[in-house]
């Protein structure tokens, strides 16, 4: 059955310059940067959306996906040594100039068409608690919505949400304050190269791999995590699956697709 995806979220450009240092500048105690090659690819909302095109393809499926970003978005630049994947300084253009999402009817249309929406929320101002709320109310009967955001943990977050999946240290700043445990069957914590928990278990990475970058590792866990629960319904596998890509995307420099 083909299964329409949407996803919902702030884009930005994600960019990564190249090169090399051999010298301190003479003017100041920094490195003199020699810029050899770069990289440009969309991050954020995009990062999922592309990994879920992506993962689609591979699986050779007739499903849909559609998307919603927002109209602006910020250019992130990493300025990277080529050979050892240190970050000399990562510069942030435009990342407060998010506009606000509209529902206006063609968005409301993609919203009530899909069986399965991923918001990917960075907190810059696209989408309020209350935007979140009125998408859950807008979507058809039956849909599901994977969230992942960076915003406070609420009551209102976790009743929009058929799945939220959030990092460790936003777990442990969310709920180590606050009682939230009508929410744990919803909760997928992301715990780097330990794998994820889900209701209090942890499911490792089957074939732990050498961290190269871990930039956009958590747009590509989000897209496999939907992906599969909506062909599967097995939450269980699909976590594994969303560890098992993750951690294929951290072997690579940059912010990469699956």
């Amino acid at each position: 059955m083909a299964i329409n995806f949407l996803v919902i979220g702030e884009s930005c450009q994600d960019v990564f310059q190249y090169g090399s240092c051999h010298r301190l500048s003479p003017e100041a105690p920094v490195p003199v940067f020699i810029p050899e090659n770069i990289h440009k690819t969309g991050g954020m909302a995009k990062n999922v959306y592309n990994n879920l095109v992506a993962i689609i393809r591979k699986e050779n499926l007739n499903h849909s996906v559609y998307h919603l970003f927002s109209h602006n978005e910020a250019i992130k630049t990493r300025y990277v040594d080529t050979k050892t994947n240190h970050y000399f300084l990562r510069v942030d253009e435009h990342d407060d100039k998010y506009e606000q999402i509209e529902f206006e009817p063609e968005i409301e249309y993609k919203i009530k068409s899909a069986d399965c929406i991923l918001i990917s929320d960075y907190g810059k101002g696209f989408l309020t608690e209350e935007d979140i709320s009125c998408i859950a109310e807008k979507k058809r009967k039956g849909a599901l919505i994977f969230l992942d955001t960076k915003k406070k943990f609420s009551e209102k977050l976790g009743f929009s949400a058929n799945f939220i999946k959030i990092n460790q240290r936003e777990y442990l700043e969310n709920f180590n304050r606050y009682d939230y445990s009508d929410f744990n069957e919803k909760l997928i914590v992301t715990l780097g190269e330990k794998g994820a928990m889900h209701d209090s278990i942890v499911y490792a990475v089957a074939d732990p791999q050498n961290t190269i970058d871990v930039s956009g590792a958590g747009d590509t866990f989000l897209a496999a995590l939907a992906f599969k629960y909506m062909n599967t319904k097995d939450i269980v596998q699909s976590i594994n699956f969303a560890n098992k890509l993750s951690g294929e995307v951290v072997k690579r420099k940059g912010v990469v697709t699956i």
